[in-house]
């Protein structure tokens, strides 16, 4: 569950790294009102990321934990549902690395240079 202490638990580094954690638990709180928001904001969350794989047994185990708390019974989210899904977010969001991009292949391209009497010079020798 969501702790209020929870910037003091977590030994940052750098304060940003606070302010960055603080600000993704705020995101979450207003845009997950419903439990249909949860899917497209986690969407949105891990484009472009991979999980990294040590951490995907603690991810599903709070996943798991998340899903059994249900759906509530009103419109919105209850309280304890909504924390156990922002503890997944927040989880699911420390575990994210950039994925890697493949990278595309660069084509040789010929460099060519006519010497002073008009003739093409490639990087070779001349023609």
């Amino acid at each position: 569950m969501i702790d209020s202490r929870l910037t003091e638990l977590v030994d940052f580094k750098l304060e940003i790294q606070r302010n960055n954690l603080l600000s993704l638990v705020k995101e979450a709180r207003e845009r997950i009102q419903q439990y249909e928001h949860i899917y497209p904001y986690l969407k949105e969350l891990t484009k472009n990321q991979t999980i990294n794989p040590l951490w995907y047994a603690e991810i599903e185990k709070v996943l798991r934990w998340a899903l059994n708390k249900g759906r509530g019974k009103s419109k919105f989210l209850e309280k304890d549902i909504k924390n156990a899904w922002i503890t997944y977010i927040v989880l699911l969001s420390c575990s994210m690395i950039d994925s890697e991009k493949p990278i595309k292949e660069i084509k040789p391209r010929g460099i060519f240079l006519k010497n002073k009497n008009g003739k093409i010079v490639g990087l070779m020798g001349s023609n």
